[in-house]
């Protein structure tokens, strides 16, 4: 008999929480930009502790106040492009990327190092199997797979 006193007390007395339920659905209804603002939230973090910088000077070199920037850090701000190009211009590190057609050369010519460190090639002028990593220009490169020149276009 104690028990059910003190049972029907407590719900009588109880306030219902049904914040957490709405955080919960407001997260999973968000939860695509509020990823990728997560990832750019860590890169950033990463880039300041490389570079030894601190909110507060974060928030200098970005033109806004420091409890800005830890909103921003936090990875739960819907970050605009505008802040994203900022961020990335002040801490000197790509934090996002957007991919196109019409890439700059430095873009392509990454893009053909990456594949080109992937497979060992075979040089057209030298005939010779290429060690991993070694830099050459694409178009002097026969695919060993392939048989014929880069698929890229670069």
């Amino acid at each position: 008999m104690n028990t059910n006193k003190i049972l029907n007390r407590l719900k009588k007395e109880s306030v219902k929480d049904t914040e957490w339920l709405q955080e919960a659905k407001y997260r999973r209804d968000n939860s695509g930009w509020i990823d990728i603002s997560f990832s750019i939230a860590v890169k950033a973090i990463s880039a300041m502790k490389k570079k030894g910088m601190t909110q507060k000077e974060l928030a200098v070199l970005l033109n806004c106040s420091p409890q800005y920037v830890n909103k921003l850090l936090k990875g739960q701000e819907n970050i605009s492009l505008e802040t994203i190009y900022k961020l990335q211009n002040a801490l000197d590190v790509v934090l996002f990327v957007i991919p196109n057609d019409h890439k700059t050369q430095y873009e392509k010519s990454v893009q053909c190092n990456l594949i080109l460190n992937v497979d060992k090639v075979e040089s057209k002028s030298e005939k010779k199997r290429m060690p991993y990593g070694e830099p050459l220009s694409i178009t002097e490169i026969k695919w060993k797979t392939l048989g014929e020149s880069s698929p890229l276009n670069c």
